[in-house]
């Protein structure tokens, strides 16, 4: 990670050089009638051709780290596009071997590179069971598209009717449901909020989808995100959706007997990974792999409920913590051995302070 500059730091430069210069006058005319007053205007003097070259030092190493900064990423980006090329060319390859078809297009899609990292971890393959709340279409940004491509089926929940639409025509090989999801014995109904960027540009793709901010209760994060993308106009839009749990949905499925082990749960509910997560009732529904996206302010909080649960944090991908079953030591070494690598943006994640429920 490369040092940024805070800009209040432009401040501490620029201040003694407008106060110096704003005290010329005086110090002139002191000079003017004392030596005591030459030899001050003298010392002012050095002192100004000094904070200029200051400045100008300031200025240049703020461009060197802006450039390295923009090297860094124009690296990673070219990693990334590297590892997500071999993941599809090893798994076009294992299903011709296989004498299989994908049922998609086979391509890597999401965010930050989780699909191909959960794929690599669980050793290439071409049957699971994955679970994603927060679905959206189905592939931007998907973390489990390239998963289905491949043969794997799951559930997939986005309560957003238009974007439901979607995913339900594209992810035909999986169960698409459009609902909300809460804490255990959720039932009803539930108002979910909807971001709308206004005068967006039509041409700029995440002005378009800042509806994946959306949520039961919507982040502030998200508003301000909306109002950025839609020139500082942004509205929020209520829709009623069917409020349920996520054990619930998966018991109302004949085709998913208990017995069926879920290798997958990627959890993306803008702050309410909580709750999702109690009604998959970890202590029943044991998930091999978890991806909850992590918001700084509810850190310690889903860190205890799944340290509670016999889960492992292990390492951090982009927004996203992986998190693995404790009783999976050999997952849990591969996956650090893996974070380490320069094959992936991963960095190992450091545990917070475990704070009670």
């Amino acid at each position: 990670m490369f040092w940024t500059i805070d800009p209040t730091c432009e401040s501490l430069v620029h201040a003694p050089i407008l106060g110096v210069v704003r005290s010329l006058p005086l110090l002139t005319a002191l000079g003017m009638q004392s030596p005591i007053g030459l030899i001050a205007l003298a010392g002012l003097a050095v002192a100004i051709v000094a904070l200029v070259l200051g400045h100008r030092r300031y200025s240049r190493q703020k461009q060197r780290i802006k450039a390295a900064e923009q090297r860094a990423v124009e690296a990673e980006a070219i990693a990334d596009r590297a590892v997500r090329s071999a993941s599809v060319a090893a798994a076009m390859t294992m299903l011709i071997a296989a004498g299989r078809s994908p049922r998609l297009p086979i391509e890597a899609v999401s965010q930050f590179g989780e699909d191909a990292f959960v794929w690599e971890l669980l050793g290439r393959p071409l049957d699971g069971y994955f679970i994603e709340v927060g679905a959206y279409d189905g592939y931007w940004l998907s973390a489990t598209y390239f998963l289905e491509s491949l043969g794997w089926r799951g559930l997939l929940v986005e309560p957003i009717p238009e974007r439901y639409e979607q995913c339900k025509r594209l992810r035909a090989g999986s169960r698409v449901e459009a609902c909300a999801v809460s804490r255990r014995g959720s039932s009803g109904t539930t108002t979910f909020q909807v971001p709308i960027a206004q005068n967006a540009d039509p041409s700029d793709r995440a002005a378009a989808v800042v509806d994946m901010g959306s949520s039961i209760r919507m982040p502030d994060a998200s508003r301000a995100f909306a109002e950025r993308k839609g020139a500082g106009q942004a509205s929020v839009r209520e829709i009623t959706v069917p409020l349920t749990s996520l054990r619930a949905l998966l018991e109302s499925d004949p085709t998913w007997p208990s017995a069926v082990n879920v290798d997958l749960a990627v959890i993306d509910v803008e702050g309410l990974e909580a709750e999702v997560l109690d009604g998959l009732e970890l202590g029943r529904t044991r998930p091999r792999v978890l991806l909850v996206e992590e918001l700084d302010e509810h850190i310690g909080r889903d860190a205890a409920m799944l340290t509670n649960a016999n889960y492992t944090r292990v390492c951090k991908l982009g927004h996203n913590v992986l998190w693995i079953r404790s009783d999976e030591q050999a997952l849990i070494d591969r996956a650090r051995v893996m974070a380490r690598g320069p094959s992936f943006r991963g960095e190992l994640a450091i545990a917070p302070p475990v704070q009670p429920l």
